[in-house]
């Protein structure tokens, strides 16, 4: 399969229903890798994987293949939530221009879990982009479904301005 640019380009990012399973938790996070690739056993799905990391070090990803509809728009939406404009980027080339531009950004984020289970029986988790971290705002207080707090960051030392 390849990229089909004029289903990219015709797809809104609107009308897409997030579910709202209970949250896992709020996070800090960093994108530390955002890029348009082509994916799968013979490379040939077109795919944005967007990569995140906690102040504590937990890591994990957004994997979207561009391979439908719904697919795309679901991407489209990520991106949207990033604080980028997906329907003026026309191409490969310029999708995965503005997703290089959000790395090492600062994102509010909320995990959940998904009502669809994998193989093994656990969750699947979503990545809901709450906005950009605002400087100068505490971080968001994390919580687990217990509501226990989690550890925050208490410093700004890797905080790049």
């Amino acid at each position: 399969m390849t990229f089909d640019v004029n289903l990219w380009n015709q797809t809104k990012a609107e009308g897409f229903q997030k579910n709202e399973t209970p949250p896992l938790g709020m996070y800090l996070v960093t994108v530390t890798e955002a890029k348009f690739a082509l994916t799968g056993e013979s490379k040939d799905k077109p795919t944005i994987i967007v990569e995140y990391r906690t102040q504590d070090g937990k890591q994990w990803a957004d994997v979207k293949q561009l391979t439908s509809e719904g697919r795309i728009k679901s991407a489209k939406i990520l991106m949207r939530d990033l604080g980028l404009d997906p329907d003026a980027m026309t191409s490969q080339e310029a999708i995965h221009a503005g997703l290089k531009s959000v790395e090492g950004s600062y994102f509010d984020v909320t995990v959940k879990a998904s009502p669809s289970l994998k193989p093994d029986g656990t969750p699947y988790l979503n990545t809901y982009i709450n906005g950009k971290h605002s400087a100068g705002l505490p971080a968001p207080s994390p919580t687990v479904e217990t509501g226990a707090p989690l550890a925050a960051a208490t410093a700004d030392t890797d905080v790049p301005f």
